[in-house]
Order: structure tokens, then sequence, then C-alpha cells
């Protein structure tokens, strides 16, 4: 069921105060957006927040077998793959599938394959991050051994909040591309980002030189993101989409071709009331974000996207 609720001043189109199970919390609105990823534009899938477990969101389960406490990550693939097979099955094998997943995080502002572990990667055009390594995966098997691969190279830390806190933006990356009878090329891209901890320095209870480091470059680039995001609600002319990383490489997702979803995680305690009203005062804003998405179909001896990517170059 769906409908505004009103947090103060700020009013959301879905939300919930009382305890809900892991399950129920992750079959709602992401349904919609992963029943029409095949075919679809681009799809991304953000979770700000302070709250110790916001990260389990997206966090894979330690089976492949999906579970009934599974995180967002495998229900996603898992219904990924099995609308692959059904289109299969209804084509008659005239229709064949290849997905492909890239694993990064920004760090610092510095890019890094988490498959790979190759450091300082160039983002480039609308986004495009060069020479992130891609792998084909068949199954959510795959899927999850791919995520065990990257979150063992991921920058996290303890804090006086959660010990494992991520200190990086992690996305996670799987493009679809769809061949019907060799003539046609669909393709869709979908986005799954955890932003890193946003826990406030005095609440964090480390002081150190390093977190003092990734805690400016983590508040800069969410500053940027929110700077981002005002802009397109205002319609501005220019948006400082380049400002940051994180925002360079989602650029088609904020403002572009791209069916979006946004996942506030905040804490309901009283010392953390500041950093939620401020999550929710983004997610507020968020919601008025109007993207406007096409299918992406082109034929398979088009030269439309080479000579796009031809012209985003040259600006650069």
């Amino acid at each position: 069921m769906l409908g505004d609720c009103e947090w103060g001043s700020a009013s959301f189109t879905q939300s919930s105060t009382t305890p809900r199970t892991p399950r129920a919390r992750r079959e709602t609105r992401p349904n919609r957006y992963r029943r029409s990823n095949l075919p679809s534009p681009d799809v991304c899938v953000r979770t700000p927040g302070s709250t110790p477990r916001s990260a389990d969101e997206l966090s894979p389960s330690a089976d492949a077998v999906l579970s009934k406490d599974a995180g967002l990550t495998p229900r996603v693939f898992a219904h990924l793959f099995q609308r692959v097979r059904d289109l299969s099955a209804v084509d008659d094998q005239r229709t064949s599938f290849k997905i492909t997943a890239t694993f990064y995080e920004i760090y610092n502002e510095v890019v890094t394959d988490l498959l790979s572990g190759v450091s300082g990667l160039p983002v480039r055009g609308q986004g495009r991050v060069e020479g992130v390594q891609a792998c084909e995966v068949c199954s959510l098997a795959d899927v999850m051994t791919l995520l065990g691969r990257g979150l063992a190279r991921r920058a996290v830390a303890e804090t006086r909040m959660n010990t494992t806190s991520s200190r990086s933006h992690c996305i996670l990356t799987c493009v679809v591309e769809r061949r019907f009878e060799g003539r046609v090329t669909r393709s869709s891209v979908m986005n799954l980002v955890d932003l890193a901890g946003s826990e406030r320095q005095r609440n964090a209870g480390n002081s150190s030189a390093a977190r003092l480091k990734e805690a400016s470059a983590i508040n800069k680039s969410l500053t940027t993101l929110g700077h981002v995001v005002r802009k397109l609600v205002a319609g501005a002319s220019h948006i400082p989409y380049r400002d940051s990383k994180l925002t360079h490489i989602l650029q088609e997702s904020l403002g572009g071709n791209a069916k979006a979803v946004l996942i506030a995680a905040v804490s309901p305690a009283k010392k953390d009331a500041a950093e939620t009203e401020s999550t929710l005062s983004f997610a507020s804003r968020a919601r008025h974000l109007r993207n406007r998405p096409v299918v992406n179909d082109a034929a398979a001896d088009d030269p439309g996207p080479l000579m796009q990517d031809n012209a985003h170059l040259q600006k650069e």
C-alpha cells in the first residue's frame, strides 16, 4: 500500500515507523524497478544515512540460495535471472542475453576497481569509468562470488557507531544486453549504490588523520550530491556533475535516462536527530527529481552510440 506520510515538514511516497521483517523491507518499492529492468533504461538505487545497518540492504547473503532474510542485492539479481529465463523461454531461443557486472568504489575521490584492485581509474564522458574490469555473470551464484571478492577489498573502518562502517561509496553496475535474432540490441544499465557512512565525527569517535581525511572526502561528495539534486529540482541551466566523482558517475541516473529509487537509511535515536533530519530533507528534495527514461534500442549496425561516445570525448 502506497501513500504520502508526513515527517515534520517533509512528505514521502512511502515510509514505515513500525518494525517490519527484513523481507518486507526489501520487497516493497524496488520490485517495480526490478520488474521493468528487462528491458528498461538505467536504474539507480542509493542509500544515504547513518544507521549502522544501512549497508545490509546492499550486502550479499552468505549463500547463493535466496534465503528469507536475503538483502536487496541478491533479491534484485535473483529476479533479473528469472526474467531472463522467462523471456528466453517465451521467445523460443530467438532472444539471447548477456549480463556483465563491474564493482568499484570511490575512496577519497579515487576510483578503485574492487575486482582487479587497480586504483586511480578515470571517469569519462557521461560518467563512464575507464579501465574497470567487467565480468560476465550467468547466475546468482556468480554475482555472489563477484561481490565476495569485491567486498574483501572495500574500505571500511571501525567507528563508535559501527564496527564495519563503509568509508567509500560502492557501486555495483550491471549491464544487460538483449539481442533478438541478431538484428536489434536493447541494453539496460542498473547501478546499485551504497553510499559511505555519514556519521558525524563527534559521534564516530575516531579522530585519527586517516579518519578525518575520509570524513572530509565523504562530506564533500555528499554535499555535492545534495547540491546537484537542488540544482536539478530548481531546473538550473548548469548542473555541477563533475564537482565530485560520485555525481559524475551518477550523471545519467540523477538527471537523465533512468528510473531511480532512493532508500534513505535513518536512525530513530534522539542523539542522531540532526543527521536524521538532514537525510530526510535530502530525500524530500530528491523525490521531486523528474527523469525521462526511454528504452535503449539500437540496431546491430547502428553507428549512433559510437558517434555519441566520440562526441562526449571531444568535449572533454
